[in-house]
């Protein structure tokens, strides 16, 4: 990642210091606790030598609050689906559902994403599976709409996504854990 050979072990000692790894330092991977595993994952993606003043890093890749927007905004302009409101965060933001296929379906089923606005993978899960629920052409989905109804909520926890929390809503509380 751009560092030459002979900057390696100055590298190395940066990012384990600053990662907190010096205890761990020779240790099989396997052995460690879910905690310093991503603490390695973290010092591996940092190990470079930035080349601006400040350099951002993210956990996963992130997905805005804007591009939400646009997601909802144009399933519901494809008409081949429905917007719901289900509610309104503690700060009021609304949290919506995208329904898909027969509402009266015997079979009904809810995709939630990003209870935890941190771990964005989801909402860009949901957004492929919006998508291909969206796609006339495709066979998969209109055999899973022939069955069932399908509900989408892409993002559960909309002011911990605006106020870029990892875990918790605006009031600090994880949303899996109470």
């Amino acid at each position: 990642r751009g560092l030459l050979p002979s900057a390696y072990v100055a590298a190395i000692r940066r990012v384990v210091d600053s990662c907190g790894l010096a205890g761990v330092v020779g240790m099989d991977i396997a052995q460690l606790s879910k905690g310093f595993r991503q603490r390695v994952g973290l010092a591996q993606a940092i190990l470079h030598e930035p080349e601006e003043e400040t350099v951002f890093y993210a956990y996963f890749v992130p997905y805005s609050l804007a591009r939400h927007a646009d997601l909802l905004d144009e399933a519901e302009a494809s008409g081949r689906c429905r917007r719901t409101v289900l509610g309104r965060s503690l700060l009021g933001r609304a949290i919506t559902a995208l329904s898909f296929g027969d509402p009266a379906a015997e079979l009904q089923l809810w995709l939630t994403a990003r209870q935890h606005p941190g771990e964005t993978m989801a909402e860009w899960f949901a957004e492929g599976l919006i998508c291909r629920l969206l796609d006339a052409d495709d066979d998969v989905a209109a055999a899973i709409l022939e069955r069932a109804a399908v509900h989408v909520v892409p993002n559960m926890n909309p002011d911990g996504s605006f106020l870029g929390n990892l875990r918790s809503n605006a009031a600090g509380v994880n949303p899996n854990r109470t």
